[in-house]
């Protein structure tokens, strides 16, 4: 018996009640909610109606609060950009601005202060591009297999900015040997450590850029875009304001300052990315052993050894050779996985000739069924993929089983799709070839041309016998002289008319010119600024209107193997521009006006933007995931193997003859369509690597 009643004590009744009689407390509960409903219900509706319409009113409003925010972060994305990413761009600015400031001037200072014969400039400047395009493979096997991607960049910017000090230094009259006749070797020794630091970190920079960027968030392949977009566009800043600043500290103060400037620049663009090591998200590096480099290399390996065992009638090294995989890389998507069941051949002749002809891939979902459906209208059902890699050349690296029995499939379609892009991008060496004679052999042109930009008037003497200029008689050249009289006397067949209109009589408005007259004039380093302006403007028009318009217009679907295709053809006619305008130049010598070249500087940057921008996203979109930044390596690579081909041609041992240079620029445009010829057979035959989606 209980003296008192507790509220445990009624809850445990209560409990044992229920127990003993399910059926009737669920009767109660539901006599409960019964009369819960009729009490309530009379007036839900109306609260209902008003707390949908108030949360309407809400979500109405935060969508628009969202659609504001979303259009100013379109606009001004680089907001949302890590912090970390501030720091990489700043360097890459101020290291183009040195790295093109260095080239701008670099053939001159060879041929005048070095005195350097010309053909010799032309194949050093060459072969310090060819070594400066070679070591991004050796700093970017450095930054992926041991030191990782700060530490190579941060060390290698040091001897790039050693270099530049020793150019600079040693280009101070006196310093080496006399004013009259300087040595060499401390441009041969600061070229050597600028082309190994500016290349070796060349393949590392951008690709730190993007690592920055956190690929678990849904607006990363947006910011990606635009911050390459912008790393780009730096490049072409910085080379663009170098090109023009740099030749006038040359004419002003001297090779040696020129060269300081770069240099300085150089050392705050090392100590901006230095301090920004506490921002960066750093990625490990592979190791040598998972190098994917190492990789490649000893799959090729495998497959020629297991060719040379295959046709000597031999069968796989192992008693089997089971040619399967767990997974293939899917396209981003984490739903998107798939194995794959194939065939497994055997040391059998027959058989494994068989098997290497039939090596069709059933992607299946994770559990072993085939994703194949009768239900095929559903959008939301997965879909069978195919992959015959039968038909998929080269077709001898099937072959490095026979080698090595733990190659899957994936594995080998991933080393074929590589060595066909290294196949494919082979004509692109005559490309760059031409492009960079830009930098040589367009600027010896322009130096032979009348480059007065500006009539700044007669000059006077001050009662201090200085020479002064008055400046209330500017006058700008006359461009419509330069090139329509000109064409028009052509036009009207009068061939005297022409050449007395193309020389520089009517450059200028005014024809009453004499030797005390003072212009402005630009340097023939100078020139070569054309280009990266000419690229800034364009690169958006192609973008934008061009490329959008051609499939339109003409119903030609524009690929990036077409692209580059009519970008080569392009290019062959720049340099036959230049071969023309060469003929002139060297029967009137100082009188034809440099503006002549922009036709040929017009056609080159349209060839760079078709070639150079695509071939790069070809290489790039062709490329599995893992080795992508190995296909850029040797993207860059085709860059120094065409200087290569310049430095030969400009080394011949040739005689001497005033129509050399013709001859040299025509063999030029001659040669890109002989690659252009080659380019157009690999592209019909070329197949573009699979992307396998759900």
């Amino acid at each position: 018996m209980k003296d008192s009643f507790t509220p445990e004590d009624d809850n445990n009744n209560n409990f044992n009640n229920y127990q003993q009689d399910d059926d009737g407390y669920n009767q109660q509960q539901q006599q409960i909610d019964n009369n819960v409903n009729e009490e309530e219900g009379s007036s839900f509706n109306s609260k209902n109606s008003q707390s949908l319409l108030l949360e309407n009113n809400n979500y109405g409003n935060y969508e628009n609060e969202k659609t504001k925010k979303s259009l100013f972060r379109k606009v001004f994305i680089f907001l949302d950009y890590p912090i970390a990413t501030w720091f990489i761009i700043l360097n890459e600015l101020c290291e183009r601005f040195a790295f093109y400031g260095f080239k701008t001037i670099l053939a001159l200072y060879l041929k005048d202060f070095l005195r350097i014969d010309e053909d010799v400039a032309t194949g050093i400047v060459h072969a310090f591009v060819f070594l400066a395009y070679f070591t991004p493979l050796v700093g970017g096997f450095l930054a992926d297999a041991i030191f990782g991607k700060y530490w190579t960049i941060l060390m290698l910017s040091v001897v790039y900015c050693i270099g530049q000090t020793v150019i600079s230094v040693t280009a101070i009259p006196g310093v080496t040997g006399s004013v009259e006749h300087p040595h060499w070797w401390g441009a041969a020794l600061g070229l050597v450590l600028v082309a190994i630091g500016t290349g070796g970190i060349k393949s590392s920079v951008s690709t730190m850029g993007g690592d920055q960027f956190d690929p678990e968030k849904p607006n990363t392949p947006e910011l990606l875009s635009s911050f390459f977009s912008l790393f780009y566009f730096s490049i072409n800043i910085g080379s663009t304001v170098s090109s023009f600043t740099t030749p006038i500290i040359r004419s002003a103060v001297g090779y040696w300052v020129a060269f300081l400037i770069p240099a300085v620049l150089l050392f705050v663009a090392t100590f901006i990315f230095g301090i920004g090591k506490c921002f960066y998200r750093h990625v490990k590096p592979t190791g040598l052993k998972n190098n994917p480099v190492f990789g490649f290399l000893y799959v090729v390996y495998c497959a020629i050894r297991g060719t040379i065992r295959k046709r000597s009638g031999m069968g796989p090294r192992e008693e089997t050779s089971a040619l399967t995989f767990d997974r293939l890389p899917n396209s981003g998507n984490n739903n998107d996985n798939y194995q794959a069941t194939t065939i497994t051949t055997t040391n059998n002749d027959n058989n494994n000739e068989n098997a290497n002809n039939n090596n069709t891939i059933v992607l299946t979902n994770e559990s072993g069924d085939s994703n194949n459906n009768n239900n095929s209208g559903s959008e939301e059902e997965d879909e069978e993929f195919v992959i015959d890699y039968s038909k998929e050349g080269p077709r001898f690296v099937d072959n490095a089983v026979y080698w090595n029995n733990t190659f899957t499939q994936s594995d080998l379609y991933d080393i074929k799709c590589i060595l066909r892009v290294c196949v494919m991008l082979l004509p692109i060496v005559i490309f760059w070839s031409l492009f960079d004679q830009h930098s040589s052999r367009f600027v010896f042109q322009a130096e032979n041309m009348d480059r007065r930009i500006i009539y700044l008037g007669p000059s006077a003497n001050n009662t201090n016998n200085d020479t002064v200029i008055v400046t209330d008689n500017f006058n700008f050249v006359n461009f419509p002289s330069v090139f329509l009289l000109p064409v028009s006397s052509l036009l009207n067949n009068d061939k005297q008319s022409f050449l007395n209109n193309l020389v520089s009589s009517n450059t200028f408005n005014n024809n009453n010119t004499n030797s005390t007259d003072r212009y402005l004039e630009l340097g023939a380093d100078q020139v070569t600024a054309i280009n990266p302006i000419l690229v800034i403007l364009l690169v958006i028009v192609f973008d934008r209107i061009i490329y959008p318009a051609i499939p339109i217009l003409f119903k030609i679907k524009l690929t990036l193997l077409r692209r580059i295709g009519a970008g080569m053809v392009i290019t062959s006619l720049s340099f036959v521009c230049a071969a023309i305008l060469e003929v002139f130049v060297t029967q009137y010598p100082k009188e034809i006006h440099v503006a002549w070249q922009l036709p040929q500087y017009i056609f080159l940057s349209v060839g760079e933007i078709l070639v150079s921008v695509s071939g790069i996203e070809f290489a790039y979109s062709q490329a599995p995931m893992k080795m992508k930044s190995l296909m850029q390596a040797y993207y860059l690579l085709m860059v120094s193997m065409g200087n290569i081909i310049v430095v030969i041609v400009a080394l011949l041992p040739l005689p001497k003859w005033e129509w050399r240079q013709v001859v040299e620029f025509s063999f030029f445009a001659f040669l890109m369509l002989l690659g252009l010829g080659l380019h157009l057979i690999m592209s019909m035959r070329y197949q573009y690597r699979k992307q396998l989606k759900k």
